[in-house]
Order: structure tokens, then sequence, then C-alpha cells
């Protein structure tokens, strides 16, 4: 502080006098100043915020007037009711009558009601309160939790709890009847299958469209995810030898003619997600949902990076992203394999329910029955399941195959090892015909077997006959195109070079014009001057003239005044 000259001590509010570093040492200490000062500045400033955000709102009113009256004249608008609620001046403009709610069992109640304008006169809910609620960060406010916060339980579902009246769809097209029944006994007594669900077709190289393999490998505590922002993260685990049944599993499918794009590969965890990504990526190139990529990223699994790389068709999700979707094939590993009968969150009934029903022709289903029967939180929801499964022998020691080429060739995989044993390149270790062994030792050739290498070599032929055309239209194809590139590059130059002279031209000439038309300026302003100074000079000769002529007037002759003073005399 700065010392004063006019005989006064700066003083402390206890009266004791400051030093020249007082400020300085309040400052690198963080000491604060009094409290009635930074009270008023608080004061201002919320003023000053208020007055600032009430100019903004006015100023975004006024740029939204062409929206506003754009989506006046529509007769539907469709969003997400975190936009209904962003843009709540457009929904009022709007004044719909009719809100129509999709997937409104995942939706939070308040989203809703945000999304709510005074105009309303019905509000139309569609989704099924017995699948997942929406999410909620926050275990210890969600209905699982028991508190009583309930924060998770959306509007349809509380209207339906509270008896509000509503209609069930009964009849289903997506499900086969083998997998619709599970459903059926589990959740919806009175679903019913539509006609053409029984026409599904079989899967190749499976005895059966569902089932679910049994093993005891343990799961890996603590592995995967290092968010501790959500309690999914926090408890995220890992299934080494799942992943790899997975892996033998997809490779397999893809053997029988099954491409990825007819597969999904769901998970409860993040981990065993990663853990599946990681597996298949090398020999497939796994596609994440994008909020499974989104999760990941935050729980440190994956790099942005990664994310961003061009993905294939195999596709991998965690259970609860891929609600509301389906697939042909359905391969689920469930991970959780303990002695603690510890199966965390897959205790709840809703994310079973939407795990058995997303499958179209086959549900393959991967885990370990002892630890989920043990789960004292989940015996109501997985013992009746396991029970369904035994009476329909869908529970299973390992996956039961058949190969196509001799349907009564049926063997169990019950490891991943026993992919490469038992069914080689997808079908068996038998020949394909009983001839085909004799043909390579004996002395007489199988006939069969001949006409089958003739075949076979003819398909060898065509196929290299069409790999060389294929080659060599590409090779021209790539000729004509660096010629067209080339010639392309060579007119836009030439055009660019006219388009400089042209404009040089242009140029030119305006600057021509603006020189001529300097030169009459200057001519005509000289012009003017020597006019002027002409005039000038003519009236001072004038004037001069004037002048003299004044002078001599007024002066008398000598001879006239000589004769009148004669005369007087």
């Amino acid at each position: 502080m700065m010392e004063r000259d006019d005989g006064f001590v700066t003083a402390k509010h206890q009266g004791k006098a400051v030093s020249r570093d007082y400020l300085l040492r309040r400052w690198r200490t963080g000491a604060q100043a009094p409290e009635p000062k930074l009270a008023e500045k608080i004061e201002n400033l919320q003023t000053l915020t208020a007055q600032f955000d009430e100019i903004q709102r006015q100023v975004d009113y006024l740029f939204a007037e062409a929206k506003r009256n754009f989506i006046k004249t529509k007769r539907i608008v469709g969003c997400t009711t975190t936009a209904a609620s962003m843009h709540s001046s457009l929904i009022s403009a709007f004044a719909p009558d009719v809100v129509m709610v999709e997937e409104a069992g995942e939706i939070l109640e308040a989203h809703i009601l945000a999304a709510l304008q005074p105009c309303v006169q019905q509000l139309i809910l569609i989704g099924d309160h017995k699948q997942l609620r929406p999410k909620v960060n926050n275990y210890t406010l969600t209905v699982e939790h028991g508190g009583g916060f309930d924060l998770n339980r959306s509007l349809f579902e509380r209207l339906i709890l509270q008896g509000h009246r509503h209609t069930t769809l009964c009849k289903q097209h997506r499900m086969h009847p083998d997998i619709s029944q599970l459903v059926r006994q589990m959740t919806y007594p009175e679903l019913l299958d539509g006609d053409k669900t029984s026409e599904h077709p079989t899967i190749r190289g499976l005895l059966g469209r569902v089932v679910f393999i049994n093993h005891d490998k343990p799961e890996l505590e603590g592995a995967g995810a290092d968010s501790q922002t959500d309690v999914d993260l926090r408890a995220s685990k890992q299934n080494p030898f799942e992943a790899k049944l997975v892996l033998k599993l997809v490779k397999y499918l893809g053997q029988q003619g099954y491409e990825n794009s007819h597969l999904v590969v769901l998970t409860p965890y993040l981990g065993q997600l990663w853990l599946l990504r990681d597996e298949l990526s090398k020999e497939n190139d796994p596609l994440l949902n994008d909020m499974d990529s989104a999760e990941l990223i935050r729980a440190g699994l994956m790099t942005t990076a990664a994310s961003l790389v061009a993905k294939t068709k195999i596709r991998l999700s965690t259970i609860d992203n891929y609600q509301g979707e389906e697939s042909d094939i359905v391969i689920a590993s469930l991970t959780r394999s303990n002695a603690r009968g510890d199966i965390g969150f897959m205790k709840a009934p809703e994310r079973l329910n939407v795990l058995v029903s997303r499958a179209r022709n086959s549900l393959i289903m991967i885990g370990t029955l002892d630890t989920f029967i043990k789960s004292t939180q989940g015996q109501r929801v997985w013992v009746p399941f396991f029970n369904i499964l035994r009476e329909k022998e869908f529970l299973q020691d390992g996956l039961w195959v058949r190969c196509e080429q001799h349907p009564s060739r049926i063997v169990m995989l019950a490891g991943p090892e026993d992919f490469d044993l038992k069914c080689p390149d997808g079908g068996c270790s038998e020949p394909k015909h009983k001839f085909k062994a004799p043909c390579g030792f004996g002395t007489e050739s199988c006939p069969k077997c001949l006409k089958e290498d003739e075949e076979r070599r003819q398909k060898e032929k065509e196929l290299q006959r069409r790999a060389q055309r294929n080659f060599q239209l590409e090779s021209e194809r790539l000729v004509r195109e660096a010629n067209y590139r080339t010639q392309l590059q060579q007119l836009d130059e030439d055009i660019e070079a006219e388009r400089r002279m042209l404009k040089f031209k242009q140029t030119s000439q305006e600057q021509d014009k603006t020189l001529d038309q300097r030169r009459a300026d200057l001519q005509a302003l000289k012009q003017t001057r020597a006019r002027q100074e002409a005039i000038v000079e003519t009236e001072q000769k004038n004037e001069a003239a004037s002048v003299a002529n004044s002078a001599s007037s007024s002066r008398p002759k000598a001879g006239s005044e000589i004769e009148n003073t004669g005369a007087q005399k």
C-alpha cells in the first residue's frame, strides 16, 4: 500500500496500522474482502446476470420468429423430449392438440411433463413398463434401491400401476414361438404369436433355436472400468471364457453362411463388452452401439480415436442400450460366475425380459446357472426362468451342433477348443462321402470323386477367369480415372488462366477509362483557370482605364484659367 502524505495512517478494522505489504499478504493467503462489500458485489452480479438472461431470452425470441412462423404451417412435429423442453416457445407456437410419446417406459416423468403445453388436449404414451426403466446415475434414487424416491419410474409405469385406463397389444410378429414362449410364461401371459412367426427359418448347424450353455468358469473380479460416476461402471465384470466361446460361436455361424449383420452379441456389463470387442477384433471388426462407445470412452476402456475407426457389421451392445432393437440371432454373454451368488443388477426382471425378447430366429445364452440360482435377490426372477429352460430342454452343458453335410453327425461343443476339434471349418471330421478316402489311397479311382474333382477344377478355372476379367476391368477403370483426372486438372487450369486474362483485360480497360477521365478533368480545370485569369485581367484593365479617365476629367486647362482671370480684371 502507498504511504499517505496527509498525516493520516491507514488502519485495519481493529484500529491497527497496516504495513506496506498488507494487501499482498492477504492476496497470497486467499483472504476475503469484508462481507458487506462482497455481498454488495454478489448482489450486483446477480442483478446483472438476471438482466443479461432476460435480454438474451428476448434476443432468442426475436431470432426464433421465423421458426415459429414456419412451424405453424406444419401438421406434425417430431423431436426428443429434451428438444421439446429447450424449444418450448416453438412448441407453444405450434400449439399441439395431441402429444404422442414413443418408448414412454424409458423416459423420465419430468421430461414428459416439461414437453407438455397448456394447449395439449390428449397425451398418448406408447411403451412397455415391464422392460427397462429410464437410466439414473444415482442408484439410491431408483426404484430398485427401495428408498421411496422412485426417480426412474416413468409416467407411463406410474399411470398403469395406479389403474389408469390403457390398451395392451397382445400379438407379436418378431419372435419364433420357441422364443416367445419364454416371454409368455415369464411376463406376458396373454401374448399371441403372429401368423408368420412359425415360418422363421431354422438355424443352420444348430439343433435348437434356444439354448442356455451352462459353465463353471469364474469371472474376473475388479476388472474393467475405472469410472466412478455410475454404479454399473463401478461393478463392471469380465469373463474371459465366455468371451472366447462367443468368438468361436460367431466364427462357426459365419461358416454356416450367416453374415455379421444377421447376429448381435449382447452382454450386461461394459467390462465384458470391452473384452468381447478385444477378442472379436482379432478376427472381425466389431461394431459398437453409439451409446456403448460413449460409455466405454467415459469409462477409460476405449480412446476417442478408436471409436471413430470405420467398422463392419458385427454388432456388440449392452442389454440396456439394445432395448427396442432386434436381430435374427442373439448371442448373450451373462458374464457373472462366482460362488457368492452375486449377480448385481441382473436381478432386475426387466433386464431379463429385454434380453430374451430381442431375437427373431435364435437365442443363445452363455452363463453359470449356480450363480444366478444362489442369488437371494434374483431367485424370484431366475429360478422360474431356469425351470422353464429345464422343462423345454433348453438348458445344456454345451452347444449341440449338426453337420449340414452329414445330418446324423451331432456333437456337443462345451468349450472354445471343441470347435476346432469336433467341427473344423464349420462341418465335422468325416469325409464328404464314403468314397473320398479310398480315392486317395487305392489303385482304382472313384468315379464320383473324379467328377467332383473335375467340377472343382472347372469352378476354380471359372473363378480365375472372372478374377482376371475383374482385374483387367479394374485396371482399365483406374487408367481411365487417371486420364480423366489429368484432363480435368488441365481444363481447370486453362479455365483459371482464361479467367485471369479476362479479368486482367477488364481491369486494364477500366484503368484506361479512369486515366482518360482524369485527363479530361485536368484539361477542363486548366481551361476554367485560364478563363478565370482572362476575366480577371480584363477587369483589371477596365478598372485602370476608368481611373485614368477620371483623373483627366478632373484637372482644368491652363489657357482657360488665364482667360477667365483677364476678363475679370
